[in-house]
């Protein structure tokens, strides 16, 4: 589910401005989202940004057909007008040399000039691991924002150390706000200059790589926020595999991409509006409210997140989160209200008679970050060594068993291939979680061999691991504490009398927030 309200929200960008607070406009809010999926190898995170991508290839296609055709007629009369403008400058040549009307041949020469074209430029929605540079010309094309799709996000994490994009963390920092201006040069070229810049994204990472990037962070750039930013942080439990061969719902699929396309549509807003509830910008991009019911809620919900964030208990990488979250609610609770739209036969943008973005909208959303808030605290759990894995666990419990000896070697344990420790990626994750927590040291000894070569390495167990080790009961869980939501009882209340064409979600509250295995959380599934 949550992929793809990042994909939709990504469809939005800049077409909507949300304003969280009745009387200060000050504060707007552009509903882009940075999603990542938490997750070891063969966790499956890669079947869901997938069908994200698919999901928006339709308007990708038709945004290409009609780029070729305007290319087309673009060579067409770029190729006539140049003729024309050669011979026109033919004639200011030998107009300048008989002194015969080299004022009017200049004149003509300057009308042919400025019927010059602009390039036409590819309207783009989703875009890889690409320069900052060619991002700018992308955005261009599509100033309401693009969609970075990347499998593994570590690729991008690598590219802000390489030589000469040192500056696109800092671009993605600020990319994040979703209406920043901002100036991209490029060499030998002339520079780029955005209204505002609305990036999304959606990637997959493994817990050791992310870990070792926050540690990082932290070490040598200090917490600059860039992690915080990807509010839709996801650390699925790994589940079972579970065989299933089921057909595509097809009424699902038909709905999902109405949806798309009604979201990328033109904006209409009721002609007879009051400009306080509902009003439109000079980029047809439209201004949005709370109602009087829905503000209420969302000043309570922000004074309790600054009030976890104030909390001295709470570890400094959490606290940083939860300072960068109080945007993320009016961006939930706006998306969900034009989902609602999208989904309706409605021309303007209204529903249920209101053009103010409605309680139950605002509830789903504060339900929805405390839902995201339980896999944050568990991202920087793991971060600061607090958590271990199922591989560690079991390497544990083998060592306590005498299956693995005081001292060992890495291939000793994956010749065994035991469950959570069968592939060589498993075995040093396992290694480095039980270094981190100090149950193993990693010694490095000279070859012996007096001829050079590599180090022999040495894996050496703590030599009072008897006396610390009774069961896992003594490691920390990994796991994502069971969900509570205030919010989400609300909710629950509220659509307990709803008839089930009117809601939004096809799924009760409780089943909408349920923990879900990640290879199933993309099945369409979103919307009835």
């Amino acid at each position: 589910m949550f992929p793809m309200l990042a994909a939709l929200a990504a469809i939005l960008g800049r077409k909507i401005r949300m304003y969280p607070k009745q009387k200060d406009l000050t504060w707007v809010v552009v509903p882009n989202i940075y999603c990542v999926i938490v997750g070891g190898p063969g966790a499956r995170k890669s079947p869901p940004i997938s069908n994200v991508a698919n999901l928006v290839k339709p308007l990708e296609k038709k945004a290409k057909d009609e780029f070729d055709d305007a290319l087309k007629d673009y060579v067409v009369a770029d190729e006539s007008l140049e003729t024309l403008i050669n011979g026109s400058k033919a004639v200011l040549k030998a107009a300048v040399k008989s002194q015969i009307n080299p004022v009017g041949a200049q004149q003509s020469l300057e009308n042919l000039l400025k019927k010059k074209q602009t390039k036409p430029i590819e309207k783009r929605y989703t875009v890889g691991d690409i320069t900052i540079e060619k991002l700018g010309v992308c955005l261009m094309g599509n100033p309401n924002g693009l969609l970075v799709v990347v499998d593994e996000l570590a690729s991008l994490l690598a590219n802000f150390k390489k030589s000469g994009r040192e500056g696109e963390r800092a671009f993605y920092l600020m990319a994040a706000n979703g209406n920043d201006s901002h100036r991209v040069d490029r060499m030998g070229r002339e520079s780029i200059y955005l209204e505002g810049v609305c990036i999304s994204i959606i990637g997959s990472i493994q817990p050791t790589v992310l870990k070792k990037f926050i540690i990082d962070s932290l070490k040598y750039t200090g917490e600059d926020g860039f992690i915080p930013r990807f509010q839709f942080m996801l650390y699925p439990e790994p589940v079972v595999f579970d065989y299933n061969d089921l057909p595509l719902d097809t009424i699902i699929s038909e709905k999902m991409s109405r949806l798309v396309e009604r979201l990328d549509s033109d904006l209409v807003i009721p002609p007879d509006r009051n400009n306080k509830d509902i009003s439109q910008n000079d980029d047809e991009s439209v201004n949005l409210h709370f109602d009087d019911e829905a503000q209420l809620i969302f000043i309570e919900w922000l004074k309790g997140v600054y009030k976890q964030s104030a909390d001295k208990s709470v570890s400094p990488m959490m606290s940083s989160h939860l300072a960068k979250f109080g945007s993320l609610m009016p961006s939930l609770a706006v998306l969900f209200f034009m989902l609602e739209w999208a989904d309706s036969d409605e021309d303007n943008v209204i529903v249920d008679g209101s053009v103010r973005v409605p309680k139950q909208h605002a509830l789903r959303a504060a339900a929805v970050c405390d839902y995201l808030l339980l896999h944050a605290q568990k991202v920087y759990e793991m971060s600061e060594g607090k958590t271990v894995n199922e591989g560690a666990k079991i390497l544990l419990r083998k060592i306590a068993a005498g299956d693995v000896a005081r001292v060992f070697k890495r291939n000793e344990v994956k010749k065994k291939g035991w469950s959570h420790l069968n592939t060589p990626d498993k075995v040093n994750t396992a290694i480095t979680d039980l270094e981190d927590n100090g149950w193993i040291r990693i010694e490095q000894q000279s070859s012996g061999t007096g001829k050079g070569g590599r180090p022999v390495e040495n894996i050496v167990v703590h030599p009072e691991f008897d006396k610390f080790y009774s069961s896992l009961a003594s490691m920390p869980e990994s796991v994502v504490p069971e969900f509570k939501s205030d919010w989400l009882d609300q909710l629950t209340e509220l659509l307990a009398d709803e008839p089930v064409d009117k809601l939004v979600f096809d799924c009760s509250a409780e089943e909408l927030f349920n923990v879900k295995p990640m290879n199933k959380m993309m099945n369409f599934n979103l919307l009835h």
